[in-house]
């Protein structure tokens, strides 16, 4: 008798622990439901309150989520406004599913860090594909990288969207941090700020671009 009820215990307590996860991930602002149809991954489904950019939305509860593996305009730069309204259109009133590298992942800033899907689109990668965003690759982004950088490079082929601007003036070289997904003009502060032995040297825009990363928003590179 004793050895059921401390089976029965033990199936209690896992079952607990996991209701409170599923609660807490609902209180974060976006709703998670559990599908038969995809043991392997269950569906996070956003609850919008606004698009803020091309690539970050305001969940219900405030909460910040930004677009992982890619780097829109920033307000006051060109295509700001195009990418925002662009992205409104894929995620307004849409049933969108985030996907994540892990679980509900965070930035230094404890925004969410997510692949968004409408139906089987990803958005990130569309608005890239589009123009409306840069690839921005990191070490810590591996699994949705060629959905990516495939619609880059034809959006820069293309010459769409940000790759119709006029480029600033090439400099002799550039450097780069990956696991920030950003390169830098060789004079950008930054440089004090990023570990020696992650700086790795660029010899072109065209260099950087190919490794998936994007222009720093303080240099401008």
């Amino acid at each position: 008798m004793k050895k059921q009820q401390t089976k029965s215990r033990s199936r209690i307590i896992p079952i607990a622990i996991a209701t409170v996860a599923l609660l807490s991930l609902g209180a974060a602002g976006y709703l998670y439901t559990h599908h038969k149809s995809a043991p392997e991954e269950a569906p996070n489904w956003l609850e919008i309150k606004q698009v803020r950019s091309g690539d970050t939305l305001i969940l219900k509860h405030g909460e910040k989520l930004m677009y992982r593996g890619i780097q829109a305009p920033a307000e006051g730069e060109p295509l700001f406004d195009e990418a925002r309204r662009r992205n409104e259109a894929f995620v307004v009133d849409k049933q969108v599913r985030a996907r994540f590298e892990q679980d509900a992942e965070r930035d230094k800033k404890d925004r969410l860090l997510a692949y968004a899907f409408v139906d089987k689109q990803l958005v990130n990668a569309e608005l890239v594909r589009e123009g409306l965003a840069y690839a921005r690759i990191t070490t810590d982004t591996t699994r949705y990288n060629q959905e990516i950088l495939a619609p880059s490079a034809a959006a820069q082929k293309a010459k769409r969207g940000v790759w119709s601007l006029p480029a600033p003036a090439a400099e002799s070289e550039y450097w780069a941090d990956p696991k920030y997904g950003l390169f830098h003009g060789a004079a950008c502060a930054q440089r004090g700020k990023a570990k020696p032995e992650r700086i790795q040297t660029v010899r072109t825009r065209l260099d950087a671009f190919a490794h998936g990363w994007a222009p720093c928003g303080e240099c401008k590179p």
